[in-house]
């Protein structure tokens, strides 16, 4: 039982055999791991020896996730873990952009304004649900992390069609995006690596 090599999510344990211990988490009263690394039992309970150092999100570094719901005010976003060379940022909770706490959403020549006020019902999102988006950690709460799109490398970097599926390409105004199967135009919160895979992962492999 001790020393297995495991990979995050593998089912380590039923809580009732065993507590969690450290890079593990609960669901359904099953123990799984949280982190690749050795497990180990003692003293009744389980958990993990990472081959990696594990951390949670910080207050400041740029996330990867995917847009999941979009409300009135606010929109969701399931991130996904950072892993670099040493260490592996792990995704303790979801994310939330408040939008009312975004910068005002324009369609002149800035990317965005300074206005804080709530943006009117008819304007359009900075993006929606099913977009991949890179966004900053600028406070933590007890459920999600609080995040923003403002700044160059934030915002959209991944995007389909809303009408026919395909994939969005960056148009000639700023923040515009267009499809070329069906020509429909979408305004969004670009960032600077919109469409930049490689560049991307580069830049998380980097962090440190």
């Amino acid at each position: 039982m001790d020393d297995q090599f495991v990979s995050p999510g593998e089912k380590l344990a039923m809580e009732e055999e065993y507590a969690p211990s450290s890079n593990t988490y609960v669901e359904g009263g099953v123990v799984y791991a949280a982190a690749a690394g050795l497990r180990v039992v003692k003293d009744g309970a389980i958990g993990i020896v990472p081959v990696k150092e594990i951390r949670g999100m910080e207050r400041g570094m740029l996330v990867l996730g995917r847009a999941t719901d979009a409300m009135k005010s606010v929109i969701f976003v399931e991130i996904d873990k950072v892993s670099t060379g040493k260490k592996e940022y792990l995704p303790l909770k979801d994310g939330k952009i408040i939008l009312r706490q975004q910068r005002q959403f324009s369609r002149g020549p800035s990317r965005f304004s300074d206005r804080r006020e709530r943006a009117p019902e008819h304007e359009e999102r900075p993006c929606r649900a099913g977009d991949i988006v890179m966004a900053k950690v600028i406070a933590e709460e007890n459920e999600t992390y609080v995040l923003s799109l403002n700044g160059p490398e934030a915002g959209v970097v991944h995007s389909t069609c809303s009408s026919c599926g395909g994939p969005l390409q960056i148009g000639d105004r700023p923040d515009t995006l267009y499809c070329s199967a069906c020509r429909k135009s979408e305004h969004k919160k670009l960032s600077s690596y919109y469409d930049k895979p490689e560049e991307i992962k580069n830049y998380f492999n980097n962090v440190r």
